[in-house]
């Protein structure tokens, strides 16, 4: 059996979303696997996952254990490898200053592109 790697998977056509984490042991088996994925959105057809690109994440790969589908955003170790190497950030469309989810509470907030708070590292924005 070959090593399980990760991949982010794309949706070149979805509105809104369209991308998520796969682990997976080729680049064609994580465009299918994305299809179950709830970060791909809602599909027209049990085919839409062959226009999906996959391109390989080396730095999810360690991350991978028995059963684990893709990263986990809620976890701050994931959540800080897909913002520091991926450039990935939260939802825009999530409240900065919740005090559950928003930067305030992130332990990200440091690296994070979209953290506005008096801690952020201004430097990173040059």
């Amino acid at each position: 059996m070959s090593r399980m790697k990760c991949y982010i998977v794309t949706d070149p056509n979805a509105y809104e979303f369209g991308v998520t984490t796969v682990f997976a042991e080729t680049a064609a088996k994580a465009r299918y696997a994305a299809r179950d994925h709830e970060e791909m959105g809602e599909t027209d057809s049990k085919d839409d996952w062959l226009h999906y690109s996959a391109r390989r994440f080396p730095e999810g790969d360690v991350f991978y254990s028995e059963g684990r589908t893709g990263l986990d955003w809620d976890n701050m170790d994931e959540r800080h490898v897909l913002i520091e190497h991926a450039g990935w950030s939260c939802d825009p469309n999530r409240e900065l200053d919740d005090e559950e989810c928003g930067c305030n509470a992130c332990a990200c907030r440091g690296i994070c592109p979209r953290f506005e708070g008096e801690d952020h590292d201004r430097e990173q924005l040059d």
